[in-house]
């Protein structure tokens, strides 16, 4: 990659060079010329690519017709408000000295980075002392104008082959790392989509978190999926929420400590889906967020046998993963670690039972649930070290909230 781009600088250097020493030996002018191009699907005149010079002859030193003389150096190309810029000529003189098509699109989309930058104004300098009030979606919403643009101007330079080109990725194909099945159409609506709703989240909770701006979050969510709905084949959007939606998230994070294969994650995210909903809708509107993971939880355990759900619910439950960080930072195996979950969930469902227990009085249960625990610390010492035991007593009340089953 570095090695890449110092090719790229020192081409691009050469080259400028090369054309402010034939700018000076040249005769010819460069005359005026436009031409505004659109992709399919996209409205035209997004961004105009006008192959000229708007300068006077005097200034740039040169005179003639374009027919006879080469495109102005990119280093001293006059930027103003539609980019007046021969990229078109910049690029075919690249061809005639010989240079790689690979390396002529990188200097070209390198070309009009730089230009787009000294085109925008100067920003008000921001004081770094207060909040950033500036319009997030507003924000969002130039830079996706400006991708479109520079879209436009690619293909109308390299043609649609640009599409897919590795090197233009981001910018035709922004969802290609989860969602490489669509077309290139299909991710930037989607990346937009996102995009904007990620702005207007983060505008919508800048004054504080509320019921309210919770509730409008959801249905914003829900607004956008429902486009995305309509963008997409029912397939493809059965696919979208395997990746996108926030179950899908939730499980990809719980599971990264379980060792299972793509056919798994499709059937418990099924399981759950049609229990809870791919956005948690269901559970939700049915009110018992507890009652609909304990539905999940049987039919998971029904899908994966016993043994394999022990590890699944390892997984997923935050207790363990802060009993695993625990067990990182002293040294201890995952096989050790999974022996003081199991001593932990053994000791909190008999600690509950006994909590349940009426007959006896409360002195005679705070009695017990101490012996409970002194046996428990003693077996976790032994397997897991000193070190391990007092730091899952440090950390014994914030376990405990994590796991949320024993309260």
């Amino acid at each position: 990659m570095i090695r890449n781009l110092l090719l790229v600088i020192s081409a691009t250097l050469n080259l400028t060079l090369g054309w402010f020493i034939y700018d000076r030996l040249t005769d010819t002018q460069i005359s005026q010329s436009g031409t505004e191009v659109s992709l399919p699907g996209q409205p035209s005149g997004v961004m105009s690519v006008s192959p000229q010079l708007n300068q006077d002859p005097d200034e740039t030193g040169l005179s003639g017709s374009p027919d006879e003389s080469a495109p102005d150096s990119p280093a001293a190309l006059a930027v103003t408000g539609d980019l007046t810029t021969d990229y078109r000529d910049f690029a075919a003189y690249l061809r005639e000295q010989g240079y790689d098509e690979a390396l002529i699109r990188q200097i070209l989309l390198a070309t009009i980075n730089r230009d787009h930058l000294l085109e925008k104004p100067v920003s008000a300098t921001q004081t770094w002392w207060k909040r950033d009030n500036s319009d997030p979606t507003a924000t969002v919403q130039q830079d996706l104008d400006w991708q479109a643009s520079k879209r436009l101007m690619l293909v109308d330079l390299f043609g649609d082959a640009v599409v897919n080109d590795p090197l233009f990725e981001d910018l035709f194909k922004p969802m290609n790392s989860t969602l490489p099945f669509l077309s290139s159409d299909k991710q930037i609506r989607i990346h937009e989509l996102q995009e904007l709703s990620d702005a207007e989240n983060r505008e919508m909770f800048r004054g504080g978190f509320t019921a309210e701006s919770r509730e409008e979050r959801l249905e914003q969510r829900a607004d956008m999926l429902s486009t995305i709905q309509q963008i997409l084949s029912p397939d493809e959007f059965t696919e979208y929420q395997l990746r996108e939606s926030r179950l899908a998230s939730v499980l990809t994070r719980s599971m990264a400590g379980m060792d299972y294969s793509e056919q798994d994650f499709r059937d418990i995210y099924a399981i759950r889906a049609a229990t809870e909903g791919s956005e948690f809708q269901l559970s939700r509107e049915d009110g018992d967020f507890r009652k609909t993971r304990e539905i999940s939880n049987q039919r998971i355990r029904d899908y994966l046998g016993n043994e394999r759900y022990k590890e699944y619910q390892r997984s997923t439950d935050p207790a363990y993963r802060s009993l695993q960080s625990i067990g990182e930072r002293y040294g201890n195996s995952i096989d050790e670690i999974n022996q003081v979950y199991d001593i932990r969930e053994e000791t909190e469902l008999a600690v509950l039972e006994i909590r349940q227990n009426q007959s006896l009085d409360g002195e005679a249960r705070r009695e017990q649930v101490e012996e409970l625990r002194a046996a428990a610390r003693e077996k976790i010492a032994k397997i897991a070290g000193e070190e391990t035991a007092a730091s899952i007593d440090r950390n014994a009340r914030r376990l405990q909230r994590m796991s949320g089953r024993f309260r």
